[in-house]
């Protein structure tokens, strides 16, 4: 279910995106030598928007896809540096996108990031990993995001 985006320029010129339960604040950020390639699969355009800005604006060279079978089918294609992928979608969930890219050795050595509203974050477990996968619970804040990644891929 999409939810409504909203965008705001707040006093200190910074971009503060909110949708539903999420807000992303976006700071401009020019750091990476080399852009690191990030693959977001997501069947809310609303989430798949907001994510891919942050990044964006982060450094990162952002590719989306809106579905389980669209996603494995670019992350074959493009080779992805890491790739954030929801647990809830219909036709072929996260977690077979998941195993199909694992089980791939052209893409098996790529780090996934799980986004899911299914648990609260609370219920995460401390050291954020399920089954060899970085887990982020909705909702999220970006700066959490933006450390799973710099924690998955080396500078």
């Amino acid at each position: 279910m999409p939810f409504h985006v909203k965008r705001v320029l707040n006093k200190s010129r910074t971009i503060v995106y909110e949708i539903g339960y999420i807000t992303l604040t976006a700071k401009s950020y020019r750091g990476h030598a080399m852009k690191k390639k990030v693959l977001i699969v997501d069947d809310d355009p609303g989430i798949v928007e907001i994510v891919e800005f942050e990044l964006k604006v982060n450094g990162y060279d952002v590719s989306t896809a809106s579905s389980g079978k669209e996603g494995l089918e670019k992350c074959k294609r493009l080779k992805p540096d890491a790739v954030i992928l929801d647990i809830m979608m219909p036709g072929m969930a996260g977690y077979q996108t998941a195993e199909a890219i694992k089980n791939d050795p052209d893409t098996g050595h790529i780090p996934i990031i799980f986004l899911t509203g299914v648990v609260k974050p609370k219920e995460v477990p401390k050291n954020r990993m399920i089954g060899g996968q970085y887990l982020l619970a909705k909702p999220f804040k970006s700066e959490e995001l933006l450390m799973m990644l710099r924690r998955v891929l080396p500078a």
